[in-house]
């Protein structure tokens, strides 16, 4: 009896706010009020999850070799086995790709840029980039509000579980250039209209923003077909937006909407697209059928890549509800900006109506777009209460954990491609030296894996015409690659 009667004492003399008693929040509260309070805490969080994702990109970017059309942007366009090897033979390339394939000539620019620079220091530069592009999310989610070491964490788990067709899009550099730094360009110049809607303060009479605005949006409007129309859909919604909410038009917001406009259609008019739909479909005609058949192919993309993350949108609108910490109407304008985002994803899938291919990679704008939208939503959600930030933890833990089994899959199947590409290649120099310039060679892919760059891209095929066959003996200087069965 008298230690009972010595613990009750104890535990009611124990004043609410003296040191030993648990601070309100408990353990996550203390630790958000350190990482409030110290600068450096913050940065150094930042930096080591940057550091650790970064790290983890480039390996695979190291087991990354060139692949499908890498070789044939090694040669300038309209001068077949003339190999790229100054600026001044880049430009001369893009005027005939604008003139024999397609418009894209910021974007296949860069692929050729990044070709002439090699293979390892397009690693390094491919890594930054991602940084850029998780980074250009983050912002967008965030907005104006305070940083958010979570949110940027998650941005990084749903680029890895959502993006489509992740080798394709940011490892290939073919396609990472259109893809991932394509995004990067469109982000980049979208961003200032975005913290302006949030902020409501601009330099809107600035001449030198308006100088600067207009050849942003050039570029950025200049980069993909169904990404810039997403991206003008948003720049369209966002004005409407601020006129609703009573902000000032920004001078430099319509610089940038008039530059997307002119590069949107500099990209669209190229007589190399014509050309390229001729050889490779034939004279194809807009019918009703034709139209019916795109919207069929734009849903199936629609439900496949877009429809996971809007489940996720719904649970994180339920959450916001109720564990939102911004009265209502800042709740309801974080919803709309969200719901403008959701809006351009939409806009780039069905941009895509009336073109007879649709890979699965052309979603990558409106799966950022769809993800901004998320994490738009997320950045206005703080979990207070024991039960949801136990659930918040477990969910983070259980896929980081997921995200890491995946990876390690991914990387050792990259590995084996990577080395098998090497084997290969030794193969050629050895035969060349010999006197052999007619070789049977065996394809290297793997099967499956999403992740893989060497996933679902043309490597050695059957037809020794293929143009991937001719343009890999264009670039090892043999007269013909035949597939070896």
């Amino acid at each position: 009896m008298m230690q009972v009667k010595e613990k009750a004492p104890f535990v009611q003399a124990v004043p609410a706010g003296s040191a030993v008693s648990c601070p309100r929040g408990g353990l996550l509260g203390r630790i958000r009020r350190t990482y409030a309070e110290n600068r450096w805490l913050r940065a150094a969080v930042f930096a080591a999850i940057a550091a650790v994702c970064a790290a983890f990109f480039y390996a695979l970017n190291l087991q990354t070799a060139m692949i499908a059309d890498d070789f044939t942007y090694c040669f300038v366009f309209g001068e077949p086995g003339r190999r790229v090897e100054s600026l001044g033979d880049l430009f001369i390339s893009m005027r005939s790709h604008y003139n024999t394939m397609n418009g894209r000539l910021v974007l296949h620019f860069l692929t050729q840029l990044f070709l002439l620079w090699g293979k390892s220091v397009f690693n390094v530069v491919n890594t930054i980039g991602y940084l850029l592009f998780t980074g250009l999310l983050y912002w967008h989610c965030k907005g104006t509000g305070a940083h958010n070491p979570v949110l940027y964490a998650g941005v990084h788990l749903l680029v890895w579980f959502f993006m489509p067709v992740y080798g394709q899009t940011m490892l290939w550099l073919d396609g990472s250039a259109n893809y991932m730094w394509g995004s990067i360009l469109r982000l980049a110049m979208l961003l200032p209209l975005r913290l302006y809607m949030q902020r409501g303060v601009s330099r809107s009479g600035s001449w030198g923003w308006l100088a600067l605005s207009i050849p942003a949006g050039v570029i950025a409007g200049w980069t993909n077909e169904n990404a810039a129309a997403a991206l003008l859909v948003m720049l369209v919604l966002f004005l409407i937006y601020g006129r609703f909410f009573g902000l000032k038009t920004p001078r430099w917001a319509v610089g940038a909407l008039g530059g997307v406009v002119a590069g949107f259609l500099v990209m669209l008019s190229a007589p190399g697209n014509r050309v390229r739909v001729e050889n490779n479909y034939g004279d194809l005609k807009l019918t009703l059928q034709a139209l019916w058949d795109g919207f069929t192919v734009c849903n199936r993309r629609l439900f496949y890549y877009v429809l996971p993350v809007l489940a996720l949108f719904a649970g994180c609108l339920i959450l916001l509800h109720f564990f939102g910490v911004e009265e209502k109407r800042a709740r309801r304008r974080r919803v709309l900006i969200a719901v403008i985002y959701l809006a351009g994803a939409v806009a780039g899938v069905y941009a895509m109506l009336a073109v007879p291919y649709f890979p699965g990679r052309a979603m990558f704008g409106s799966v950022a777009c769809a993800l901004i939208a998320v994490g738009t939503v997320c950045a206005g959600i703080r979990f207070d209460k024991k039960l949801p930030q136990a659930a918040c933890g477990m969910l983070l833990a259980g896929c980081v954990l997921c995200a890491a089994g995946m990876y390690a899959g991914t990387y050792a199947r990259d590995r084996q491609a990577y080395r098998a590409i090497q084997v290969r290649e030794a193969y050629i120099l050895q035969e060349k030296a010999a006197g052999n310039y007619d070789l049977i060679l065996p394809a290297v892919r793997v099967q499956g894996d999403a992740y893989s760059p060497y996933y679902g891209l043309a490597d050695i095929e059957p037809n020794p015409q293929h143009w991937a066959n001719t343009a890999k003996a264009q670039y090892y200087g043999l007269n013909s690659i035949t597939l070896d069965a």
